[in-house]
């Protein structure tokens, strides 16, 4: 999650880009999923995001067309100067 201060203090304006899904879960407001043993720690995931830095750019049924699944294996930054 450091990424967004690393790219703002290169002077760059960031966002981090996520599913609606992910938001919800990284804001607390429904649960995460248990891992599937993929090697992403979603304990840690969960315990440093910073949902004020998220921007929820796909709605579930967008995020499920697409293929976005599971949801916390998309997420981007989008910058700009």
């Amino acid at each position: 999650w450091d990424l967004t201060d690393r790219l703002r203090t290169a002077g760059f304006r960031a966002r981090l880009l996520v599913t609606d899904q992910y938001a919800q879960q990284l804001g607390g407001h429904v649960p995460a999923p248990e891992s599937n043993g993929d090697g992403f720690h979603l304990d840690s995931l969960l315990a440093h995001a910073r949902p004020d830095d998220l921007d929820a750019v796909a709605d579930s049924q967008l995020a499920g067309r697409l293929g976005f699944l599971p949801s916390y294996h998309f997420a981007t930054w989008e910058c700009w100067r």
